[in-house]
C-alpha cells in the first residue's frame, strides 16, 4: 500500500477486511464492508511507536458522474466516482485505513506528557513567564528606553 506505508512506523502488519458487492434499486454497484487493523504509527509527542486500532466501515455507491451524485441527495452510503473502469479491493482498504489515521497521531497519555505536564496544560513554562510575549514586550520596552 504505497500511500499508507510512509505514514507507518513499521510497514509490517495485516489488515482484516470483508467486502460485499451488490446493486441498489437503480442498478448501480454498491460496496459494503469493514476493515480492521492495528497500525503502527509514530506518536508526535514522544516519537515512540503508537498502536492505532482501526475498525472502519465501508458503504459506497458507485456513480458515473458528479451530477448523479448530486441528484441522489441523502443516502446511507457515500458516493464513489471511479476514474477507471476497474476498482481494486486493495485501494478501498487502503483508503479506509488512511481515512482513520488522525492528522497528529499521539498517545492518550505518553511519557512526555507525564514529564512536562505544564506544556499541555497551558500552565507556566520553565522560565516562569505565564505569557511568552511578556519577555518580548520587556525587550521592546528596554530598547525604546535606550
Amino acid at each position: 500500500m504505497d500511500r499508507l506505508a510512509p505514514l507507518l512506523a513499521s510497514p509490517e502488519g495485516e489488515a482484516d477486511y470483508e467486502l460485499a458487492f451488490s446493486r441498489d434499486t437503480k442498478g448501480r454497484p454498491v460496496i459494503e464492508g469493514r476493515v480492521d487493523a492495528v497500525l503502527k504509527l509514530v506518536c508526535q509527542r514522544c516519537l515512540e511507536t503508537l498502536d492505532l486500532t482501526v475498525a472502519g466501515r465501508i458503504a459506497l455507491t458507485v456513480v458515473t458522474g458528479v451530477g448523479e451524485a448530486r441528484a441522489e441527495g441523502e443516502s446511507d452510503t457515500e458516493h464513489l466516482l471511479l476514474e477507471e473502469q476497474t476498482l481494486s479491493p486493495r485501494d478501498l482498504v487502503e483508503e479506509e485505513l488512511l481515512l482513520n489515521i488522525p492528522a497528529v497521531p499521539r498517545h492518550d497519555e505518553c511519557r512526555v506528557q507525564k514529564e512536562w505536564p505544564a506544556a499541555d496544560a497551558g500552565g507556566e513554562d520553565d522560565i516562569g513567564t505565564a505569557n511568552p510575549f511578556e519577555a518580548l514586550a520587556a525587550l521592546r520596552d528596554k530598547n525604546r528606553n535606550n
